[in-house]
């Protein structure tokens, strides 16, 4: 019974683990490009930062469908027009299908006065 109750933690471990692997996170940054689609992915809304992290160098991007998909419009447009930093995190294997480049899906966006 030891045995099967070490086995099932260890797989749990490992699945949680590799669920948190995923996210990335930028460091303390600007906004320097937002660009919103009216038409690929049903309004879809793509951003690069000023100094990007290395595993989502082109940015992150974010579905309309997405929960909280206007209150981080809100925060990005917010700190774009202020320029203040935000710390952006994302899930850098889901990429952004509208690009060659690498684009994660955004997971959450801390904003900074």
């Amino acid at each position: 019974m030891k045995t099967w109750i070490t086995l099932l933690l260890i797989i749990l471990c490992t699945f949680s683990s590799l669920t948190f692997a995923a996210v990335k996170g930028s460091s303390k940054t600007t906004v320097a490009t937002l660009i919103t689609y009216s038409q690929y992915g049903q309004g879809d809304v793509v951003f690069k930062l000023a100094a990007p992290e290395e595993s989502c160098p082109d940015g992150y991007w974010m579905k309309k469908a997405d929960p909280g998909f206007e209150a981080n419009l809100s925060v990005l447009l917010s700190a774009y027009h202020a320029k203040s930093k935000v710390i952006a995190r994302g899930h850098d294997d889901k990429v952004w299908a509208g690009s060659a480049g690498k684009y994660c899906l955004l997971y959450s966006i801390e904003l900074y006065l």
